[in-house]
């Protein structure tokens, strides 16, 4: 059985987004529950078949996955023209958590940015602009090195959806 559930996987790097990646985080955290379940000792006891399916799972390689990109991307409202509540619209953002340099960058630019509505405002405009272009330099690079790490384990993400896919028809 295949889907077109796992076409994302075979974008090159470069065209990833955040939410391809807070889709692989999803993905792999999924398919490490599943080798959990297969794992599990009831399962082992009753259903070894299925048990013996879902072993095939490379946990070792997705559990590594898991602990570099678990996280690291947040979902949060956004206020836009068509929606200024911020009530259905959510944009995708690296998370400040996980990246500390990120949350100074974006104290620093907040700053700027409320200094530039004051009287020093022409004056900070120009810092405010070369700020911003360190955040999309920085955002860039954490994005595509995250993306290269899942992007290394295709295979091994390929083959987890396809066993979960075997179960599920059995099933």
């Amino acid at each position: 059985v295949d889907t077109d559930d796992d076409e994302w996987l075979e974008m090159p790097v470069p065209e990833w987004s955040l939410e391809d990646i807070l889709r692989a985080d999803q993905i792999v955290q999924k398919l490490l529950n599943v080798y959990g379940w297969a794992a599990s000792p009831e399962m082992q006891t009753w259903t070894p078949l299925l048990a013996e399916i879902g072993m095939r799972i490379n946990a070792t390689a997705l559990q590594a996955l898991n602990e570099e990109i678990q996280g690291a991307i947040e979902v949060k409202r956004a206020q836009t023209i068509y929606d200024p509540s911020g009530r259905s619209s959510f944009v995708f953002l690296l998370s400040s958590t996980r990246f500390p340099v990120l949350e100074i960058l974006r104290n620093k630019e907040q700053d700027l940015v409320d200094q530039c509505k004051g009287r020093e405002g022409s004056r900070r405009e120009k810092e405010l602009a070369n700020l911003r272009g360190e955040i999309m330099e920085r955002e860039s690079a954490i994005q595509v090195g995250l993306a290269s790490s899942v992007a290394k384990l295709r295979r091994v993400i390929d083959d987890g959806l396809r066993i979960v896919t075997e179960l599920d028809t059995i099933m």
